[in-house]
Parts: C-alpha cells; sequence; structure tokens
C-alpha cells in the first residue's frame, strides 16, 4: 500500500508591513488640535497674516474661507485682533448659522472674559450690534443670560433696546424669560440697563403681553410695574409742559377763541399720550420728534 499524502496547508500571510503600520501610530485629535493652536499662536507672535490664514483655515470646517469667525470659535483674542487690524472680511458674514458676534456673546459670562473681549474687538472695527435679522440677536441672548455688562456694551455700540426679535419679543421680554431658567438675582440689573438706555416697558409681543407678563419673580414683576406707572406718568407730565412752548398755540386774550384754543389744546395732548402710549416714538432715541417740532427728552428710570 502507498502513503496517503497529507493536505498541504496554505502559507500564512506575512505580517512584517501590518507591524510596520502598527508601529507608526496616526496623531490622535487632540495632538493634531494642539500642534494647529501651536501653530497659530506662532503666526500671531510673528505678525504673519498669511501663516494666520492659513492656520486657521486647516482648523475651520467649512468650506469658506471665514477667518474671523475660526478665530472666534477658538477664543483666540491675538488673532483676531491681527485680523481686524489687517482688514480681514467676514466682520458680519454668517458661518454655519452664527455670526462672529453671536458668537462671542455666546462665550461671554462676566466682563473681561474672553468672549467680552472678542466682542469688544467686533464692536470697535464696526461689526453690526444687531446682527442683521436673526433669529437670536445677540441683546436678546445676553438679556437672557443676565449678562449685564455685554448688554451694557452692545447699548453702548448704538444696538436698540426696545428692538424686536423676529419672534416679537423685546430685550426685556428675553430678561424676564430668561430669569426662572438662570440666576433670578443676574436680571434686575439687566432691565435696570435696559430702562436707564430708554427701553419701553408697555412694549407688547405678538401676543400682545407686555415683559412683565412673563416676570416670575416677585421682585422682577414689581421693579416692571413701577417702571410702567413711571413711563405713563412721565410721558403725560412731558407732553403737558411742553405744549406752552408748541408755536403758534399762544392763547388768545378773551372771547370764544380762548375757548376754541384750549379745545385743540387738549386735543394735541391727548393725541401725543396716545402716540407715546402706542410707542410710536422713535425705538432707540431720546427725543420723540412730534409734527410740530421735538417736545419730549426721555429720562432715565430711576
Amino acid at each position: 500500500m502507498g502513503r496517503r499524502a497529507l493536505p498541504q496547508t496554505p502559507p500564512r500571510p506575512s505580517t512584517r508591513g501590518a507591524k510596520a503600520q502598527l508601529s507608526t501610530p496616526t496623531p490622535c485629535p487632540r495632538g493634531r488640535r494642539v500642534a494647529l493652536e501651536s501653530e497659530i499662536d506662532a503666526a500671531v507672535r510673528e505678525r504673519c497674516l498669511l501663516s494666520l490664514q492659513l492656520a486657521l483655515s486647516r482648523g475651520h470646517p467649512c468650506p469658506g474661507a471665514h477667518h474671523i469667525s475660526e478665530a472666534v470659535s477658538r477664543g483666540h483674542c491675538g488673532a483676531l485682533e491681527l485680523l481686524l487690524e489687517a482688514g480681514s472680511e467676514g466682520l458680519d458674514e454668517e458661518c454655519r448659522g452664527q455670526r462672529p458676534l453671536q458668537t462671542a456673546c455666546d462665550r461671554s459670562a462676566c466682563q473681561g472674559d474672553d468672549g467680552y473681549r472678542l466682542a469688544e474687538a467686533l464692536l470697535r472695527h464696526g461689526a453690526d450690534p444687531a446682527c442683521g435679522d436673526v433669529s437670536h440677536p445677540p441683546l436678546h441672548e445676553a438679556c437672557r443670560r443676565g449678562n449685564a455688562q455685554m448688554v451694557l456694551l452692545l447699548l453702548q455700540h448704538k444696538a436698540d433696546p426696545s428692538a424686536p426679535s423676529p419672534g416679537g419679543h423685546s430685550p426685556l421680554h428675553a430678561a424676564c424669560q430668561g430669569a426662572p431658567v438662570l440666576d433670578p438675582a443676574l436680571h434686575p440689573k439687566v432691565v435696570d440697563v435696559l430702562l436707564l438706555h430708554g427701553a419701553r416697558p408697555l412694549a407688547a409681543d405678538d401676543f400682545g403681553l407686555p415683559p412683565r407678563a412673563y416676570a416670575a419673580e416677585g421682585g422682577l414683576y414689581q421693579k416692571l410695574g413701577r417702571a410702567e406707572r413711571w413711563w405713563t406718568r412721565r410721558s403725560l407730565r412731558s407732553v403737558c409742559r411742553a405744549t406752552a412752548d408748541w408755536p403758534g398755540l399762544a392763547p388768545p386774550e378773551r372771547g370764544p377763541e380762548r375757548l376754541l384754543h384750549g379745545v385743540v389744546t387738549l386735543s394735541g395732548v391727548l393725541g401725543a399720550v396716545l402716540d407715546l402710549v402706542s410707542h410710536e416714538a422713535a425705538p432707540g432715541t431720546r427725543c420723540w420728534q412730534h409734527q410740530r417740532g421735538p417736545i419730549l427728552q426721555w429720562a432715565p428710570f430711576c
């Protein structure tokens, strides 16, 4: 009998190449991020705009050249200052649904932090404090978060203290809505800052509700109630005092013309008061222009 041949086993594949690949691991995401931050820091130290833009473009997920947005999202004040001094474009361009000023305000929690300094640099170089017609304006978000210093910074750069959001809410509405969610002690300061800069406490939203209707905290509710009463009394007293200075309304000496003058003057006063209560005054201004001349100078809320 012949010997039976044993089946031959196929040769094993060589693992030398796989071991060589395992010996040189790819860098981890954290390592790449640290290396990119080092490149950005080096470009800022050397004041090299081209190197800074290349480094920011490598770390930016958007295909567009949004260097300012990337510098703000990284919280790098030095990179932002270098870009703004060089006149880089994109100061108010949207990137992934956010403008640079919105991102800076979202990063800020108090005065002096990175988000505050970023927003201050953007506003100083001409950024729009309202960010156009966005769904979440920076002033409303700062009021909702109770960041009084950011609210003051935006108002100092000509933000409108009574501008409605696309949902119809004023900054006072946003402050009252954010008080129950966050620290209630922060939002009365925001309300004081808004009222001192001419915010209208009687401004209604799309549902016809004033800001006080959203105030769940007792102190905030009482403060807005006092502001509403002050607003109405101040408007009436100012209009009554100002009617004496209107041109052409000096009362006659005697006769039926004096009675007719009193009726005309009273109707003018009532019309002006109705204009004030219905908030036809120009938002964000302290002087209301009547058709016969300026008659009212807003006074700050005390």
